[in-house]
């Protein structure tokens, strides 16, 4: 089952609607074609404690987790589709 995994800043949550970026990340991986719609999962991890290049920048990151057999060109549509549309 195709499982989409985001984590990101807390500080996000004050500025998007964290819901509605599951939605879309749900509707990308529909949008694909490589996924069935039943079978997609999509999870967000707030996190308050992370050190990243900047202190005090924010962060979202999206990793995607699909079972063996997607080509190579499956992936990087699935990965084009949730960037346009993000």
């Amino acid at each position: 089952m195709p499982h989409f995994v985001i984590e990101y800043s807390r500080d996000l949550e004050d500025r998007y609607d964290l819901s509605e970026v599951m939605e879309i990340t749900y509707a990308s991986g529909v949008q694909s074609g490589v996924m069935i719609a039943d079978n997609i999962k999509v999870r967000a991890r707030p996190y308050e404690h992370y050190r990243i290049l900047n202190d005090g920048d924010s962060f979202l990151h999206t990793t995607v987790f699909l079972l063996d057999g997607r080509t190579d060109q499956q992936k990087e549509q699935v990965a084009l589709i949730l960037q346009e549309n993000l």
